[in-house]
């Protein structure tokens, strides 16, 4: 039912409308990553694959997404549907797996960064607990096993590795937290400061998937703190205004486009972003038409839970219409 509602809407649309796809990390199943990783965020090149062969079958047209808005604010005639593509986070298996599927489909991209994560071998906090969790109790750090196992509630915390699942409820748990209490903890616990193998974009990369004329890139905050948990103004204007300043220093082009980490934001916030970018994109789901504030852009955010089959994909997209 929820599929064929999703189908129906796009088939039969009565302005033009702006689908935004999002992805996270793009894995293929045997990647030993998805064992270090929240469920969803992860979808498989063929989930990307499928979406893309799905919109085009229905006559999307692709499009970049600050070309959309450009068009919409010069009044220029818009596609009946069009689909753009974003990425949070940077994660470098977005240029490994995601990149030559957008090249086969001459499909381009939005690419949100966090800026100081760049060229490093960081990993988020969500991935440094399951890293942590993931692993027999007596392996664990004493400092971290002990701070996280005020956040595990009722999971076998102290008998076993968690699952990845349980993973994922101790992290909600931990969001609880600023983004910076959290980091704080870890690095007091941690042996290494940062993993072995790199798993977010480096330059070099950053320049080959501009170059191609398909990526551009969008600002996703200097450390992908939630802008809502910031309570000190500095540090918030900093988050994201500097995050520009850090993107365009590394040649690959202007940043116009911002995304809130979590979605979250305050009203402060909201003024910084209109002040530095020319829009912005939200976590909230459903579809852009000519109305739509530029700085309230909704997506479909998917992963292979929600996206790996065109039903999956179209009951996600019915779904969030049928509850708007």
């Amino acid at each position: 039912m929820l599929s064929v509602a999703g189908w129906l809407k796009l088939k039969t649309l009565q302005q033009p409308t702006l689908v935004i796809l999002t992805y996270h990390r793009i894995l293929p199943m045997d990647s030993k990553f998805r064992d270090q990783e929240q469920p969803g965020m992860i979808a498989s090149p063929e989930t990307l694959q499928c979406h893309l062969d799905l919109f085009r079958s229905l006559g999307a047209s692709f499009v970049d997404l600050q070309d959309w808005l450009d068009r919409k604010l010069a009044g220029s005639q818009l596609p009946k549907l069009a689909v753009a593509i974003t990425f949070d986070d940077g994660w470098q298996d977005n240029y490994t797996y995601a990149f030559p599927i957008l090249k086969a489909f001459e499909a381009p991209a939005t690419v949100f960064l966090v800026s100081k994560y760049l060229d490093t071998n960081r990993v988020f906090w969500p991935e440094q607990v399951i890293r942590y969790v993931t692993i027999a109790p007596q392996q664990r750090p004493q400092a971290v096993h002990e701070w996280l196992r005020n956040y595990a509630g009722s999971l076998p915390f102290d008998d076993r590795p968690l699952t990845i699942e349980e993973a994922d409820v101790l992290i909600a748990n931990l969001k609880t937290l600023d983004d910076q209490t959290i980091l704080e903890q870890l690095d007091r616990s941690k042996v290494s400061g940062e993993e072995s193998v790199r798993q977010i974009l480096n330059s070099e990369e950053l320049i080959e998937m501009y170059s191609s004329g398909l990526i551009r890139f969008g600002a996703h905050t200097r450390q992908h703190f939630r802008l809502n948990r910031l309570a000190d103004p500095s540090t918030l204007r900093n988050e994201i205004v500097l995050c520009k300043d850090d993107l365009e220093a590394l040649g690959v082009g202007k940043i116009s486009l911002f995304c809130y980490p979590n979605g979250d934001i305050t009203d402060q916030g909201e003024r910084f972003v209109a002040e530095t970018y020319l829009g912005a994109c939200t976590t909230t789901n459903g579809i852009n038409v000519a109305d739509t504030s530029p700085y309230n852009l909704k997506r479909f955010n998917f992963h292979d839970g929600n996206g790996k089959s065109r039903r999956l994909c179209f009951s996600t997209i019915g779904r969030s219409l049928i509850l708007a």
